[in-house]
C-alpha cells in the first residue's frame, strides 16, 4: 500500500466566503500557517474561532516556507494567501519548491479582479507588472504602457503609488500628463478605498498598505501618426528628416532583412542620422534594445522618438567607435555611417563575441571594398547585394520612373 502523502493546500481569502471544500481542509489540518497582516483579515471568517488553536503566525516569506518543509512530511498544512495564490503570490513558489502533486490551490478573487470591478472596467488583456520586492524600470512601465495603454500595478513599501509617481514625473515627459491613476487601498479590509488621480496629485500624497494600483493611458490625447497600427513599414514622408537625409524605404527594409533580428537582442545603429533604422526595429518588440548612436545633431531622433511614441531607443551623442565603450554589448549592428573610421569601428565590434550579424551600407566602392576585407579577414561569412531602387513620379501629366542612388548592403555572419 502506497504511503499518504501530506498536503499543502494554499488557500487564497480576503473577499469572497470560504467553499465548503475549504472549511473541511481548515478543520483537517494541523497548521494554519499565516502572515500577521493577513491574520487580522482571518479574524472576520466565521470559522475563526474553531481553527484558532492551529494558526501559526509567520511574517517573513523564508521563515513561512521552511515551517513548511519542516513539519509536511508528517502533517497536512493549510497557508493561508492573499486573493489569488497564483496572481503574483506565493502559490507559485510553494508549487516549485514542494511540486505539483502535494500542492493545491484554492483561489479567492484577485487584487485584479475585486479593482476592477470596483471601477467598472474589463481586464481583457491588461497586463501586470510587479514591482514588490523589485526594482521599478521606467523605460519597462513605459513600453509596456504604450503597448496596452493600461497596465496593473503591485507596489510595495519601497515602490509605492507616490515614489513610482515621483521617479515618472522626473521623466519630464508631456504624454505624462494624459495619464490616469486608479489606487486601491487596502482591498478586503473595513476600510477599502479607491482614489482616482493624476501623477502630480499621486506624487504628492501617501496611500496606506496594502495597495495596489491601475494607470491608464488615453492616447487620444497623444499625437497620432498615419501608420499607428503597423509594426513594419514606417513610410519617409512619417519620419522628420532634411532634404532627402534618410535611409529611403526600400533600403531600410533591405537592412532590417538582413540582420535577421531575434526578439530579444540589443543593436546598435551606428550613424543614426533621423533615427529611421532604430525606430523601426524598436517597433517589433518591447524586448530589443536599441542604441541610435550619431555624431551629429541628434534632435530629429529624439523628435522621432516622440513622435512615435518609442521608448526603447536610447540615444547616444558620440563618435564610434569611441562612445560605444560603456554601452551594453550588441547582439546586431548597422552602420549607416562611420565618419570615415571604419576600419576602427570595425576591429572594435569584431571583438564583442556575442555579436553575431554585421549590417552596413556603402555607396562607394573604397568602402565596400574595404568591409568585405576586414569582414573576411576576421572570419565572417560575407555576402554583398547592390540595390538599385526606381519609383515611379508623375511630371508633367505623365509617368516616368526615377532612379534613387544605387547603394551596396554588406552583411557579415558568424
Amino acid at each position: 500500500m502506497a504511503e499518504k502523502m501530506n498536503k499543502l493546500y494554499i488557500v487564497g481569502i480576503g473577499f469572497k466566503p470560504l467553499e465548503k471544500k475549504v472549511i473541511e481542509l481548515l478543520l483537517k489540518s494541523s497548521f494554519i500557517v499565516i502572515s500577521p497582516r493577513l491574520h487580522e483579515v482571518f479574524k472576520k471568517y466565521e470559522i475563526y474561532d474553531t481553527v484558532k488553536e492551529k494558526i501559526v503566525e509567520i511574517k517573513k516569506l523564508e521563515d513561512t516556507l521552511g515551517f513548511i518543509k519542516e513539519h509536511l512530511l508528517k502533517n497536512d498544512i493549510t497557508l493561508l494567501a492573499s486573493g489569488d495564490p497564483l496572481y503574483f503570490g506565493i502559490g507559485v513558489k510553494a508549487i516549485e519548491i514542494f511540486g505539483e502533486e502535494r500542492v493545491e490551490i484554492y483561489p479567492d478573487l484577485s487584487c485584479l479582479q475585486k479593482g476592477l470591478s470596483l471601477i467598472k472596467k474589463n481586464w481583457h488583456g491588461i497586463p501586470t507588472l510587479s514591482f514588490h520586492g523589485r526594482p521599478f524600470e521606467p523605460k519597462s512601465f513605459i513600453n509596456m504602457l504604450f503597448k496596452h495603454e493600461k497596465l496593473a500595478i503591485l507596489t510595495d513599501t519601497a515602490n509605492s503609488p507616490d515614489n513610482i509617481a515621483k521617479k515618472m514625473l522626473s521623466l519630464n515627459e508631456n504624454f505624462l500628463k494624459n495619464l490616469k491613476f486608479y489606487i486601491f487601498e487596502r482591498l478586503g479590509y473595513e476600510d477599502e478605498k479607491v482614489i482616482i488621480a493624476n501623477l502630480a496629485e499621486v506624487a504628492n500624497q501617501s496611500f496606506k498598505e496594502p495597495n495596489f494600483m491601475i494607470v491608464t493611458l488615453d492616447n487620444s490625447k497623444n499625437e497620432k501618426i498615419l501608420n499607428e497600427d503597423c509594426i513594419f513599414g514606417i513610410e519617409e514622408r512619417e519620419i522628420n528628416h532634411i532634404s532627402g537625409m534618410i535611409t529611403k524605404d526600400e533600403i531600410r527594409a533591405c537592412i532590417i532583412h538582413k540582420l535577421r533580428l531575434p526578439k530579444k537582442c540589443v543593436v546598435w545603429d551606428i550613424g543614426a542620422g533621423s533615427g529611421s533604422i532604430s525606430i523601426e526595429i524598436a517597433r517589433f518588440s518591447e524586448d530589443i534594445k536599441v542604441y541610435a548612436i550619431e555624431k551629429g545633431s541628434i534632435d530629429l531622433i529624439e523628435d522621432n522618438l516622440k513622435k512615435f511614441g518609442v521608448k526603447n531607443v536610447e540615444v547616444i551623442k558620440g563618435e564610434a567607435p569611441d562612445c560605444l565603450i560603456n554601452l551594453l554589448e550588441p547582439d546586431r549592428v548597422f552602420i549607416g555611417g562611420s565618419g570615415g573610421r571604419l576600419s576602427e569601428i570595425l576591429n572594435f565590434l569584431y571583438k564583442i563575441s556575442q555579436l553575431k550579424i554585421i549590417v552596413l551600407s556603402a555607396v562607394s566602392m573604397e568602402t565596400l571594398e574595404n568591409a568585405i576585407n576586414f569582414l573576411e579577414e576576421k572570419g565572417f561569412e560575407v555576402d554583398v547585394c547592390q540595390l538599385s531602387v526606381t519609383r515611379l513620379e508623375k511630371k508633367y501629366g505623365r509617368r516616368f520612373f526615377k532612379a534613387l542612388n544605387p547603394i551596396f548592403i554588406v552583411r557579415g555572419k558568424r
